[in-house]
């Protein structure tokens, strides 16, 4: 018998399988990655760009692996650094062919989205985020406790 700690645990794990296979399947038309689904969508979302720092923060990763992922993108020319300063702290921008990625990424994180959510009212979806958002909150509380 699935008790309410099961099934929780088993749907947090199955759905991030289930977005890493989509980000994976839905990037490999454009030669890229899982790993680089949010940092082209944060900088698509920031015109006045983001330094590697701000997407570390954002994309809740650790530096190496935004590192790894920023290197990348700037060799397939889809971000650049500002004035090419190339340091952690210099804003990275989306270049023309990275602005037409992310367009296309979009169109798909919103048919993905509507697919996952179909079924589901507009309140329901309200509930469903707004109750993770505070399921994730009270659980980063009752970790804070241990590093205090």
């Amino acid at each position: 018998m699935n008790t309410r700690f099961e099934l929780f645990a088993g749907n947090v794990l199955e759905l991030n399988r289930c977005l890493q296979k989509i980000k994976d399947f839905e990037m490999k038309q454009y030669g890229l990655r899982a790993n680089h689904v949010m940092v082209m969508r944060y900088l698509g979302s920031n015109e006045e760009g983001l330094t590697s720092s701000e997407l570390t923060t954002l994309c809740k990763e650790d530096k190496a692996a935004v590192s790894r992922t920023v290197s990348q993108l700037i060799e397939n020319g889809l971000i650049y650094h500002n004035k090419n300063e190339k340091t952690y702290r210099s804003k990275l921008f989306l270049s023309e062919s990275g602005k037409q990625i992310y367009e296309r990424i979009n169109e798909r994180v919103d048919a993905i989205l509507a697919l996952g959510g179909s079924g589901l009212t507009e309140e329901e979806k309200q509930v469903f985020f707004y109750s993770m958002e505070v399921i994730l909150t009270n659980l980063k509380n009752y970790l804070q406790e241990f590093d205090n």
